[in-house]
C-alpha cells in the first residue's frame, strides 16, 4: 500500500469466491501517480490478502479485473493463487496463469533466478532434476480435466 500516493476509502464487505473480504477503494492524490483514476480491491479478512482488484479508466469507466483464485495452502501453512485472471473488460482480451506445480526451499542455483531466467520456457532448465516429468505430469492432469464431462 501506498499511502503517501493514494488515498484509501472503505467501501464494505463481500465475499470473493468464497472468501469474506473487505472492499477498499484506492484513489490516486495526484492523477499522474496512476494510469487508473481508482481501483476497488477485496482483500481477504482472513491474512489480509488481495484476491481481487478492479481498475477503472481515466474517464472513470471499468478497465479491467485481477482476480486470484483456487486459493491452496501448502505444508507451512502460506496461502498461493493457483489461477491468476486479469479479464480487459473493454475489449474482452484476457490472460490467465495457471500454477502446475509448487516448489518451494528446494535449494534453486542463483543462476535462475534472473529476469532472463523467469523468461525461458521450461525446456531450457535443468533443475529441479525432475523438473520435465513435473511438467509432463501437469500438462497430462491438465489434459484430463478438460476431458472430463
Amino acid at each position: 500500500w501506498e499511502f503517501d500516493r493514494f488515498d484509501y476509502t472503505a467501501q464494505g464487505e463481500g465475499v470473493f469466491d468464497g472468501n469474506p473480504c473487505y472492499i477498499y477503494q484506492r484513489t490516486p492524490r495526484k492523477p499522474e501517480y496512476s494510469i487508473y483514476s481508482r481501483q476497488i480491491e477485496w482483500i481477504m479478512k482472513d491474512g489480509f490478502r488481495p484476491v481481487k482488484t478492479v481498475y477503472y479508466d481515466k474517464a472513470g469507466q471499468e478497465l479491467k479485473r485481477l482476480e486470484f483464485t483456487d486459493l491452496r495452502t501448502d505444508s507451512n501453512g502460506i496461502l498461493y493463487a493457483w489461477r491468476i485472471t486479469v479479464r480487459n473488460v473493454q475489449d474482452g482480451h484476457r490472460t490467465e496463469i495457471t500454477r502446475q506445480w509448487l516448489a518451494l526451499d528446494g535449494g534453486m542455483p542463483d543462476q535462475y533466478v534472473t529476469t532472463r531466467g523467469v523468461e525461458k520456457s521450461v525446456e531450457f532448465y535443468d533443475y529441479p532434476a525432475n523438473l520435465k516429468e513435473l511438467w509432463a505430469n501437469a500438462r497430462r492432469d491438465q489434459l484430463a480435466q478438460a476431458q472430463k464431462p
